[in-house]
């Protein structure tokens, strides 16, 4: 059976020898995706969560919203001074609460970033005004 196989296959046009090939690569990359998926994902669990490029706790520093920020919900934020982006949520509850929006290219306020990295975010102008 095994030598039928293998006749059949040098016996086949080009075309579908390369046809065969590149479904045996497929199938061998899908096999090795599954087989590492799991140790993959506890490796990231296990390790940085984005906590490598978190800025000290007291540093503020000026960003703009490069994904809109909206109530609860989350948006993007860039670092302007470091040219580096973080997941962003709004700082101020009344401003969660209240469904304020912030959209693409608001000038913010990166006061703190919480356990996973998600920076915390104020309008900079407002936020200074009100002296917090």
């Amino acid at each position: 059976m095994i030598n039928q196989s293998i006749q059949a296959i040098q016996e086949a046009p080009l075309v579908l020898k390369i046809l065969m090939l590149l479904l045996a690569i497929l199938l061998a990359y899908l096999l090795l995706s599954v087989c590492f998926a799991p140790m993959m994902y506890l490796y990231n669990k296990i390790t940085d969560r984005n906590q490598s490029n978190v800025a000290e706790e007291r540093t503020y520093y000026l960003g703009e919203v490069t994904l809109k920020i909206q109530g609860k919900g989350y948006g993007e934020v860039l670092d302007t001074e470091h040219q580096s982006l973080y997941p962003a949520r709004l700082f101020q509850l009344d401003e969660q609460q209240a469904d304020v929006l912030y959209p693409v290219g608001t000038k913010v306020l990166i006061i703190e970033f919480d356990r996973e990295g998600v920076a915390r975010v104020a309008k900079a102008n407002s936020f200074l005004e009100r002296g917090n």
